[in-house]
């Protein structure tokens, strides 16, 4: 990430991750659709973990 010049103190290779669960949400697919496709057993890690606000830099 670095490399390519993405400040590593605000993003991680997770971020990617937490961005496109959160798109998918914000483009109204369903949560169980998310959690299917991303291989959770349950919503709780969704939310805890994933569900961000979409936001332009």
């Amino acid at each position: 990430l670095a490399k390519s010049g993405i400040n590593i103190n605000k993003y991680s290779a997770h971020s990617t991750r937490s961005a496109s669960m959160s798109a998918g949400k914000t483009a109204n697919i369903s949560i169980n659709t998310i959690v299917d496709a991303a291989g959770w057993s349950n919503v709780v890690t969704f939310r805890t973990y994933y569900d961000k606000p979409i936001t332009q830099e």
